[in-house]
């Protein structure tokens, strides 16, 4: 395709009207009037001169293309394919006046008139999942161009995100009644049916999936509708739609989930399935009426979820070694607990694979079917057809089980058939609701269980919490500060030598720190004098007392082992496991498994390598070469300053960093920055290239030539991307440099690292 770019020569980050000067199209005198009347008004030079009549708007254009040696285009002449242009959004295409004339497999490209919309190329790049690059054109040329290749329609276009180019527009329907007055059931039907909602919702699976995401949630709000994830066992906030598409979107998941979409005001569940590279992912939907409208949530059931193994799982050498032997018994029961979303379902599949024979009869009773198995046989609950957990255990038995796996014991009927079952030669995997294993027979005491059978029939109970891995790639390694030690037994507490980790971020993690989850454990395992202390029904005071002498080691004391390992943070470990007590801070059983060697007695996780306890003499190397320090937790949100002349782009960082709960000041040039830091000390700046008065490299070399402010970190950020910029930005001591336009999660990811280097140091 002939797209007419004139190609211009780089000739650095030259003022405009100096450019215009060059060109011809105005004289030194004219440049010097408008920049005086520039200082009094504030405007830019470019805008000043238009109106004061010196210039038009093809001469403005042309400038700013040789000014940031970005090709200029006629879009006149162009016929853009409709697969190009259906790649992005009417509403981004129309909002920022924009247009898709070119796109392969990897990148699109975009004329605009306004090259430095930093706003816009971040949508796009969203929206399409591509790459950007930008040409300019006119703006006459554009919006005309827009009118043909964008007609007004009936229909209103909007959209939010896309999957490489395979995601068109969002398509409403205008809305032709009240906003108040409900859409009846064929109109709901005819909107979820839509292409545009189909390929959003598409676009968020297929993204959710992508991130590894366990839960979406689509919540209605009062103005607006949030999308977040679940990543890692972590809400996070994706984005903001608007209130008229939520009824097509939730729509379309009900008819894929074969729920009624003409209930509104009562839950519903539903179930259906995605394919993605190959892989068939189950989709479990729940909705729930709420003041706003429909909450959605969809739970992601990937069949390539479950471990190969229980050595992959996270238990320590110990804990693995009791639960095989646990599970290789031909009868009893064996019960995960924790909460929701603690992985009990997980831990119960790998036992599974693991039993797994020609030879064994294995069935399942599941309420949904998470993962499925080859070579057994599993069965889904369904309590409107009259199949519950209780009367599909009846079943189940009659069907000569070796093994059985009941989803979750709810009741006292099926909490009695189970332990029936697993009384008279069945082997039974289940999962309880309970905080820890000990609370776990208090809890099978309510729910109706005789003492003497819970002792005679239970082989283990695991309990477990899922904490965030950190990332092998760039965690660190520092010591140990007070606060920390204060929640550890005494023998680590007073180790001067002791490291702990902490999350710093990269490309590899997203530059959140952490990559997975991993399983804490404790395992509590019938012995028998624990036998005969549930017999006479003890307190579980007296059973954890014979426990710990049998080697029992808590949750917490666990997750302890495994952060001073590096496979966590010590505060992911408290995140999800109660805190030591203070007898156990000053006698624990975590200190017994210490004398022998912690590595010896914790599995680590799959591609995960078995680290050391380090010491003053042999410690794991961190991966950063910055100097490491006492730990700090800052009481108050850390404070930047934003130095720039651009409102536009000094706002822009300013919403997105304060969105991040960043207290954010702000300058307008390099004098009145050097001014701030003299009351004020911020915990990093971040400072434009090109600015009057004082520009960014002369305001770093002052910042760095102060012993007050040579510590303050310092980000570049330059319309130009030229190597010449960027060694004259760390040659005035920048600790990171930033091209425009500003790409929001990379100036996040770059400012906290600096932070979190700052609070280390």
């Amino acid at each position: 395709m002939n797209t007419n770019i004139s190609k211009t020569k780089p000739k650095g980050n030259r003022p405009i009207g100096t450019i215009l000067v060059e060109m011809g199209v105005i004289s030194q005198e004219d440049l010097d009037q408008a920049l005086q009347t520039k200082n009094a008004s504030g405007k830019k030079t470019g805008q000043l001169l238009v109106e004061l009549g010196l210039v038009d708007d093809r001469e403005i254009t042309t400038a700013l293309a040789e000014q940031l040696s970005i090709p200029l285009i006629d879009v006149s002449s162009l016929h853009i394919p409709e697969s190009v242009t259906a790649a992005v959004p009417t509403e981004i295409v129309k909002y920022y006046s924009l247009l898709p004339i070119s796109m392969d497999d990897r990148s699109i490209t975009l004329a605009m008139s306004n090259p430095l919309e930093a706003y816009a190329v971040d949508d796009v790049r969203f929206a399409t999942g591509l790459r950007v690059e930008v040409v300019i054109a006119m703006k006459q040329e554009i919006q005309d161009a827009i009118s043909k290749y964008y007609p007004d329609t009936k229909m209103l276009k909007t959209s939010t995100l896309g999957d490489k180019g395979n995601q068109s527009n969002l398509v409403v329907f205008s809305q032709s009644k009240k906003p108040t007055e409900e859409n009846t059931s064929n109109d709901l039907l005819k909107i979820s049916g839509t292409p545009p909602i189909v390929r959003f919702t598409n676009a968020i699976l297929s993204d959710a999936i992508k991130l590894q995401a366990s839960d979406i949630h689509i919540e209605p709000r009062r103005e607006s509708v949030l999308i977040r994830y679940r990543i890692d066992g972590v809400m996070r906030e994706i984005m903001k739609i608007e209130r008229k598409i939520h009824r097509g979107v939730v729509s379309r998941i009900k008819v894929l989930s074969s729920m009624d979409i003409s209930i509104r005001k009562a839950p519903q569940d539903g179930k259906f399935q995605v394919q993605l590279n190959k892989e068939h992912i189950d989709i479990r939907v729940s909705t729930l009426p709420t003041a706003y409208g429909e909450k959605v949530n969809m739970r992601i059931l990937s069949s390539q979820g479950a471990p190969a193994s229980l050595e992959d799982i996270g238990f320590g050498a110990t804990q693995l070694e009791e639960l095989k032997r646990a599970i290789s018994q031909p009868q009893g029961i064996v019960l995960v607990t924790g909460p929701t979303g603690s992985g009990k379902s997980t831990t119960l599949y790998t036992c599974l694979k693991s039993l797994m024979a020609p030879e064994v009869n294995i069935v399942t009773l599941e309420n949904p079917i998470e993962y499925e198995l080859e070579g057994i046989n599993q069965v889904e609950i369904n309590p409107k057809q009259g199949l519950t957990f209780a009367s599909g255990l009846r079943s189940v038995l009659r069907q000569d089980p070796d093994i059985v796996l009941l989803g979750e014991i709810r009741d006292a009927e099926t909490a009695s058939i189970a332990f029936h079952a697993a009384q008279t030669g069945h082997l039974v995997l289940s999962t309880l609701h309970a905080n820890s294993a000990l609370e776990t027979l208090s809890r099978l005491h309510d729910l109706g269980l005789e003492p003497f059978n819970i002792a005679a029939t239970l082989n283990a109970i695991v309990s477990q919490r899922l904490v965030r891995k950190l990332c092998d790639e760039c965690k660190k390694s520092v010591p140990a500060d007070k606060e920390s030690r204060a929640k550890l037994p005494k023998k680590l507490r007073e180790d001067p030598t002791l490291q702990l980790w902490v999350p710093v971020g990269c490309e590899s993690c997203n530059s959140t720190g952490f990559v997975g989850r991993m399983g804490i454990h404790e395992i509590l395992i019938p012995t028998p004098t624990i036998k005969k202390l549930m017999v006479k029904n003890s307190p579980i005071s007296e059973i954890e007392k014979a426990a710990i002498e049998n080697g029992y080691v808590d949750l917490t004391s666990d997750g302890i082992k495994k952060a001073v390992q590096g496979l966590t943070p010590l505060s992911e470990v408290f995140r999800v496991a109660p805190s030591l007590s203070d007898d156990q801070i000053e006698v624990t059983k975590l200190e017994t498994s210490l004398d022998s060697g912690l590595s010896e007695d914790t599995r680590t996780i799959t591609q995960t390598p078995e680290l050391p306890i380090p010491t003053a003499s042999a410690s794991a190397a961190p991966v950063s070469n910055e100097p490491t320090g006492p730990l700090v937790v800052k009481k108050f949100p850390a404070c930047l300053l934003i130095v720039d002349d651009d409102d536009f782009m000094r706002k822009l960082e300013e919403v997105i960093l304060s969105g991040e709960g960043y207290k954010i000041i702000t300058a307008n040039d390099g004098l009145e920055a050097l001014e701030i830091v003299q009351t004020t000390t911020p915990d990093l700046i971040i400072t434009d290239h090109q600015m009057p008065n004082m520009n960014g490299v002369e305001l770093i070399r002052k910042l760095k030539e102060n012993p007050a402010t040579a510590n303050i970190p310092t980000v570049m950020l330059t319309g130009v991307d030229e190597i010449d910029t960027e060694v004259e930005s760390f040659n005035s001591g920048a600790d990171d440099y930033l091209v425009k336009p500003l790409n929001a999660r990379k100036l996040i990811a770059r400012v906290s690292r600096l932070i979190r280097r700052r609070e280390t140091s």
